[in-house]
């Protein structure tokens, strides 16, 4: 199961590279929960809005290293916002039920 969700966060986060919203809406349960440092989301389409709005701002997200054991993945990341920002080195964990 583990190599199956790595491909799942995968897909999706290359789905939010290339700003295609329909394609990242497939990988989200209804239930889904996003908690960032900027806010807390609930459902399906508060994390679409979110996703939604977000896209405009950065002009790649991509994955330097991914891993996962049992339920859960980590990715590292680099998303690459216009100057004067640059790449933001960042990191996720994602749960799978």
């Amino acid at each position: 199961m583990t190599e199956k969700n790595i491909a799942t966060a995968q897909a999706y986060y290359e789905a939010m590279d290339n700003k295609d919203l329909a394609s990242l809406e497939k990988y989200l349960h209804p239930e889904v929960i996003v908690t960032s440092p900027l806010d807390s989301l609930a459902g399906k389409e508060a994390v679409l809005k979110a996703a939604e709005q977000f896209m405009p701002y950065f002009k790649s997200f991509k994955i330097r290293a991914k891993c996962g054991t049992d339920d859960y993945v980590m990715l590292a990341c680099d998303v690459e916002y216009p100057e004067p920002i640059g790449v933001l080195k960042t990191a996720v964990l994602m749960t799978f039920k």
